[in-house]
């Protein structure tokens, strides 16, 4: 997973996700991860934690956050969210975490998983966050569905935040589950390009890898609700377990 993209786009990114319910996402991994045992006080990563949304709202809540990403630049912004709260940011791959001591819970939270276009890089990641996981630990993550990127097509988007604006071009490819976007930002005075690829999974072949991972599978919902996923769901939240044996 190539670290060209999240560069240009991190300064203005929370200006142009600001519609993406991160309120409700977080009061349901709080409430999972209550009904689960993980209390307030419980020491959380936040992995491929971007600018920091997530991991704010999560602090806020009582947890004793970390926050992990591959980018720099998401870094930067998220460490100017912190006003005096005791959360750990790290640049770090999810396929090589390296933290420093063991967490009660993870979550991976806007598609970030979608990224690795390999399914051993996902095996990885999954392997990495296990490895840190106390035994009886929840991992939450979603994905992406194979039905929203088909929904998207290959189209072109267009979308306008005062005098910002972006154009993206939507492909799928249904074969390889592989979808791309080719964005052009438009700013005052300055114009840039990002390409990201990212890819579909189906249950069948996320539950082989966290097997793989010492990771069992107890939910997964459409998206951040307490209803069963479906194959024509947008995005899948995986609720997982880590093994005592």
């Amino acid at each position: 997973m190539e670290m060209e993209i999240y560069r240009g786009f991190a300064e203005i990114y929370d200006i142009f996700m600001e519609d993406m319910p991160y309120s409700s996402w977080a009061d349901f991994i709080a409430e999972t991860l209550e009904s689960h045992g993980i209390k307030k006080g419980s020491i959380i990563l936040d992995m491929a934690c971007g600018t920091g949304k997530m991991t704010l709202l999560l602090a806020d809540k009582g947890y004793d956050m970390i926050g992990a990403d591959i980018s720099v630049d998401m870094l930067s912004e998220a460490y100017k969210k912190l006003a005096g709260r005791p959360i750990i940011f790290l640049n770090q791959d999810m396929r090589e975490l390296d933290l420093y001591g063991t967490i009660d819970a993870a979550c991976c939270t806007c598609d970030s998983i979608n990224y690795l276009t390999k399914e051993e890089d996902v095996r990885l990641a999954f392997k990495s966050v296990s490895l840190f996981l106390n035994p009886g630990g929840i991992f939450i993550f979603d994905l992406k569905t194979a039905a929203n990127y088909k929904k998207m097509g290959n189209e072109t988007y267009y979308d306008e935040r005062g005098s910002m604006s972006y154009e993206w071009i939507n492909s799928f490819d249904a074969e390889t589950g592989i979808n791309k976007y080719e964005v052009q930002f438009f700013l005052p005075g300055e114009t840039f390009s990002e390409t990201h690829i990212q890819r579909a999974y189906d249950i069948k072949t996320i539950e082989k890898l966290t097997k793989s991972a010492n990771l069992e599978i107890i939910n997964v919902f459409d998206e951040y609700t307490c209803k069963a996923a479906d194959e024509g769901c947008k995005r899948y939240t995986f609720v997982c377990k880590k093994s005592f044996s």
